[in-house]
């Protein structure tokens, strides 16, 4: 169990956000906040800009993106998805997935999508996809094969766990 929260460094100049865009400062440095800030208000957000701090042991390299389903539909789909993978893109790191969070708003309810990936390719097919979320269904998405699914829904065996048939790693080990 962790404990997130966000600080403020960018302000839009009128005050007024329609998005946010928080990095995680143990992963990522300024600069990359400062470039993907500016890419994402030439898209056509006016985006604030943070630090998502993360109180674990070893954070996951995570960017957290929220915006407005009222941005999306005044612009367009097909026009904010580019602008967000435009922003986005300097926050891939090849030599480790990124953990991307996107927060759709609408009104008070809100639906979450997320996505690890390390590939420009992986994180512009989710984008794509995220108007496939129907933001009445309130909850937390997860990116698998194509295909976006409701957290805590999937047959991923846990750690620890045995699967029938097989026989657990650590046994198999001792064998040898």
């Amino acid at each position: 169990m962790s404990i997130g929260f966000s600080k403020w460094l960018i302000a839009p100049d009128d005050g007024e956000a329609d998005a946010s865009l928080c990095i995680d400062p143990s992963h990522f440095d300024n600069f990359e906040l400062a470039v993907a800030v500016r890419r994402l208000n030439r898209g056509g957000f006016t985006p604030a800009g943070g630090i998502y701090l993360q109180l674990a042991v070893e954070p996951p390299p995570t960017v957290v993106f929220d915006f407005l389903l009222a941005t999306a539909q005044a612009i367009g789909w097909g026009i904010i998805t580019n602008a967000i993978y435009d922003g986005l893109k300097i926050l891939l790191h090849r030599d480790h997935k990124t953990h991307f969070r996107f927060r759709i708003h609408k009104d008070a309810t809100s639906v979450t999508a997320e996505v690890e990936t390390s590939s420009e390719a992986g994180l512009k097919e989710a984008l794509k996809a995220l108007r496939d979320l129907d933001i009445e269904n309130d909850g937390l998405f997860v990116r698998e094969s194509r295909k976006w699914r409701k957290a805590g829904t999937g047959k991923r065996a846990r750690a620890g766990t045995r699967r029938l048939g097989k026989e657990p790693r650590a046994s198999r080990r001792k064998q040898r």
